[in-house]
């Protein structure tokens, strides 16, 4: 990751397992044997075993950075994200408007794992412990060349996947993130 005041650019590998290898039908039926759960259906027709391997470059850049807006500060975030690999291929580009006296704090919203904007997930602690506050909201659109979930293995073809996969996709979000010193919490909402 590299940040700059204005923009950041990430750039990430991801690893991993899909099919057997990965233990989630293990994993699944064990928690289910816990909770007393009835059993989960459908693992005879997940997707085999595979490496995972994924590269991907996120940018993001700042714009409209003003308090114009009843004096609080107010921004607009404009990014871009490319993905390549056996189990996600795509690119795609979101805005994301946030307002409120904490956007300085971080670069972008927060979701658990996102698509817009990248979600940085590291903001800057206030040494002074004041609480801050920001509202966003955004959307971002991606062309989707493989999804391993949706349209199966590059390397084979199996007769049980049947899904027809949108070559276009699209997130909206709206949320509020509030802070105090090194901790930080985030509501969002997102639509797809």
């Amino acid at each position: 990751m590299v940040q700059q005041r204005h923009r950041i650019d990430r750039f990430s590998v991801e690893f991993g397992f899909v099919g057997d290898s990965a233990l989630a039908e293990d994993i699944q039926k064990a928690t289910h044997d816990i909770t007393g759960d009835v059993d989960p259906q459908g693992w005879d027709t997940q997707v085999d075993d595979e490496v995972l391997l994924n590269l991907h470059y996120n940018v993001q850049k700042r714009f409209l950075r003003s308090r114009a807006f009843l004096g609080v500060p107010v921004d607009l975030i404009v990014g871009g994200v490319a993905s390549a690999g056996n189990k996600y291929t795509g690119i795609g580009g979101s805005t994301t408007l946030r307002w409120g006296p904490g956007i300085d704090s971080t670069f972008s919203t927060h979701r658990v794992r996102t698509a817009l904007n990248g979600g940085s997930g590291f903001f800057t602690a206030r040494p002074d412990g004041k609480f801050q506050w920001y509202l966003f909201g955004g959307g971002d659109v991606r062309a989707v060349a493989h999804n391993i979930v949706l349209d199966d293995s590059f390397f084979r073809e199996d007769d049980f996947i049947d899904v027809q996969s949108s070559v276009w996709v699209a997130d909206f979000e709206i949320g509020a993130v509030l802070q105090r010193g090194r901790y930080q919490g985030a509501v969002t909402i997102v639509a797809r």
